[in-house]
């Protein structure tokens, strides 16, 4: 195990300065494993600026008794973010007059829990914020709040933090993540006001032509979510069963409401008609989920062409196409000899 030294920088070679490595032998178990514990402080003991932020990993096996071998490679990314805040159990909107409760929970870049640790509630926007509380964690890492709204009147920026001020976090430098949650103010709602998030697919005025492909449109109004993508997937049915499925990517921009539409492209075939099922749903960050369906019918479609006409000119049309030279084998007699010799002239 090595950590790799940046080729760009000449003065490593200059000084013959050499990759940290770590080597160890081990015997499997009985489940042929073998667990290997090192020390990060070996690979830290040269000048970083000459070294890449990630550990180049070979595994040999020998099979004791046969020689035979396997070697594998992996490379793994050296992280400097020690711990982190995150928001639990914080509401996104707030009343006039209330209180907002929540909780901060802190833990290592482990998942394991920072018990009675100091944690900082700021309030305000970023590089503007105010120390609104000081907090402890429990022995689970966990921090709870509470604080008045009397005093607020716009939306509400919390960030926790594990150290006293909100710092520039410095190139390759350990630290502990910042969390961040909005609580947004409440509302009344309005008559155009969009108060729910939905997907909405956009109806046809006319049935879906046969053998044509047809824009499939789908609409969202997306509210008060905290993504800043979300995947609207489509499954297209007929006859009970799926014939086409896929999925949109949208990209929200900062704002509390968002609304757009979406499009993809259906072929209609003729085992589609007379009904196409259209299934569209998405999963929220809140973890809802929203959904539509809607059912659009087809033209008649048939899967072998259907002549209309006298009797004869319709037998003679199956023919002709493929076998031109028999006009010349039908002489135009009195019972269709009008459609015959229309029928030979076009050939």
């Amino acid at each position: 195990m090595c950590r790799l030294l940046e080729r760009s920088i000449s003065s490593a070679k200059k000084h013959k300065t050499e990759a940290p490595c770590h080597t160890e032998t081990k015997r499997a178990d009985g489940t042929g494993c073998a667990a290997v514990t090192f020390k990060m402080s070996t690979f830290t003991k040269i000048n970083k600026k000459f070294l890449k932020d990630q550990l180049n990993v070979i595994a040999k096996m020998e099979e004791k008794g046969t020689g035979i071998s396997h070697k594998q490679e992996m490379k793994i990314r050296i992280s400097f973010v020690l711990g982190k805040a995150s928001f639990v159990d914080v509401p996104k909107i707030w009343e006039p007059g209330s209180n907002v409760e929540g909780k901060v929970k802190a833990v290592y870049y482990n998942d394991t829990p920072i018990s009675k640790a100091p944690v900082y509630l700021f309030v305000g926007e970023r590089w503007s914020e105010r120390l609104l509380k000081n907090l402890t964690t429990d022995s689970n890492g966990v921090a709870e709040f509470s604080f008045s709204t009397d005093n607020f009147h716009e939306d509400i920026k919390l960030h926790a933090a594990l150290t006293p001020t909100l710092y520039f976090q410095s190139h390759r430098t350990p630290f502990y993540d910042l969390g961040f949650h909005t609580v947004y103010t409440s509302q009344p709602p309005s008559q155009d006001e969009k108060t729910f998030s939905s997907l909405k697919l956009k109806m046809k005025d006319k049935p879906l032509s046969c053998d044509a492909e047809e824009d499939i449109s789908i609409q969202y109004t997306i509210v008060r979510e905290t993504a800043v993508y979300m995947d609207v997937v489509y499954l297209v049915l007929s006859r009970g069963a799926i014939v086409m499925q896929g999925f949109k990517q949208i990209k929200f921009k900062d704002q509390s409401v968002n609304e757009g539409e979406v499009s993809f492209k259906l072929r209609i075939s003729t085992d589609m008609a007379p009904v196409v099922q259209i299934v569209a749903y998405a999963v929220l960050s809140s973890t809802n989920v929203i959904a539509h369906s809607a059912d659009f019918s087809t033209e008649k479609c048939f899967s072998h062409k259907v002549c209309v006409g006298h009797y004869l000119f319709c037998l003679l049309t199956s023919i002709l196409v493929f076998y031109p030279a028999c006009c010349a084998f039908f002489p135009p007699h009195d019972h269709g000899k009008q459609s015959l010799q229309l029928l030979c002239s076009q050939i």
